[in-house]
Order: C-alpha cells, then sequence, then structure tokens
C-alpha cells in the first residue's frame, strides 16, 4: 500500500481529509435540498388548480371559467379606472384540439388572471393586450422526465411610471412580501412570476408622465405527470 500511495497517480491526495470533504458534501446536499423546497413552496399554486390538474379536463368547465373571470376583470377595472382593451380579455388561454396537455390551461388561466389583477390593483391607466406565448418543457438532464412547465404570456399596458413601477416590482413577490408594495391585502392569491423580456418607453409626448410597457413574463408548474384520458 506504501509504494500505491507513492505512485504517480496519487500525488498529492491527502487522505486524512477525507471525512472533511464528506462532510462539506453532506452540507452541499442539505443545502441543495433546502433550496429544492424553497422552489416548490415559492411555485405552489392554489388548492383549486392543483384540483383541476389531478383530475381529466373538463371544456366546459373551462370555457365557464374562462368567461366568468374576463367578466369579473373587466368590471373591476372599470371600477378602478382602468381601460381594458379588447385584446386583454381575448389574450386569456383558450382550448386548442393541438394541445398536448390541456390541463395546463388552467394554471395559464390563474396566471393571467393574477397577472391582469397586479396591473389593476396597481392603478396603471390602461390595459391594451395579452397575449399567450408556446410553453417550454424543462425537464431533468439524467433522466429527461418532466420537472417545470414554464408557460410565458406578453402583456402590454400603459400609466403613470409610479404604477408601473409598482407592477413591475409586484412580479417575482407572494405571499407577505406584497405588503413591501402595498398589495398584500389584494393579491392573496397572485404566484411568482418570472421576467424574461422588457420594454418600457415613454407613452406619448403629451403624456410625458406615463410609460408604455411591454412584458414577457412566466409562471411555473411543477411536472403534473402524463395527461389524464
Amino acid at each position: 500500500y506504501t509504494t500505491l500511495f507513492r505512485s504517480e497517480a496519487c500525488a498529492g491526495l491527502d487522505f486524512t481529509q477525507i471525512e472533511r470533504r464528506v462532510e462539506e458534501l453532506r452540507s452541499a446536499l442539505s443545502h441543495l435540498d433546502d433550496a429544492q423546497r424553497a422552489m416548490q413552496t415559492r411555485l405552489q399554486l392554489p388548492p383549486e388548480v392543483n384540483a383541476r390538474l389531478a383530475e381529466p379536463f373538463q371544456l366546459i368547465d373551462f370555457q365557464n371559467d374562462r368567461s366568468r373571470q374576463a367578466d369579473a376583470l373587466t368590471r373591476l377595472a372599470k371600477e378602478k379606472g382602468v381601460a381594458c382593451e379588447p385584446a386583454v380579455a381575448n389574450g386569456l388561454p383558450e382550448y386548442s384540439v393541438d394541445l398536448v396537455d390541456p390541463r395546463l390551461l388552467w394554471p395559464r388561466l390563474h396566471f393571467a388572471n393574477q397577472l391582469l389583477l397586479a396591473a389593476v390593483h396597481s392603478k396603471v391607466a390602461s390595459l391594451r393586450s395579452l397575449t399567450q406565448l408556446p410553453s417550454i418543457s424543462h425537464r431533468k438532464e439524467h433522466t429527461g422526465d418532466g420537472l417545470l412547465e414554464e408557460l410565458p404570456m406578453r402583456i402590454e399596458l400603459f400609466g403613470p411610471t409610479h404604477a408601473v413601477a409598482q407592477f413591475v416590482t409586484s412580479l417575482p413577490l407572494r405571499g407577505d412580501d406584497l405588503n413591501t408594495v402595498g398589495l398584500g391585502a389584494v393579491l392573496t392569491n397572485k404566484p411568482v412570476f418570472f421576467v424574461g423580456q422588457i420594454l418600457a418607453r415613454k407613452h406619448s409626448p403629451e403624456r410625458p408622465e406615463d410609460v408604455l410597457l411591454e412584458l414577457t413574463v412566466s409562471g411555473g408548474v411543477l411536472s403534473t405527470g402524463e395527461p389524464s384520458d
């Protein structure tokens, strides 16, 4: 063994440090587990959305809920003095025969509704459009199994700089963290949004205090397994 440990292949190895290295690896694994639990908590969906994901997709139920939420958002926007273009309600997710897993329409509808609520409660001046973008599947490299479904959308709006800033600041927040921007009492079900592309510019020379915002955001859904028949 002495000859083996003195060989060139083992040069520089300090076998007295093995236990310390093992403890460091265990600590790193513990931190990774903590990060995974934190991610799961951050991406947690409301019970009613999880219930929809756990059952076969029912188109009539989805259409009814979509219509109900569109009407409620339109009424709230009017109450808050926020103009709402038809392209906003039309931009809520819709069923299509080519969807791989139509159950994901439920979290898409939840994300779209909460994104618009955040804008309305931030008191922007106008909601101009909402567009659903193709989903992105994130998979585990070593198995190829589903890990996360990213559901992106694009929103266009304008309003006073302070209102637009409040809206953008609220996007990654949820729960009590929303109290920092004064929205904790009204956005009780808001999920975490991940910001992609953002473009802000002056709305018009006549209204220098207004900002036109074009924003791409995503909501995340942890793997739901295979679609039900």
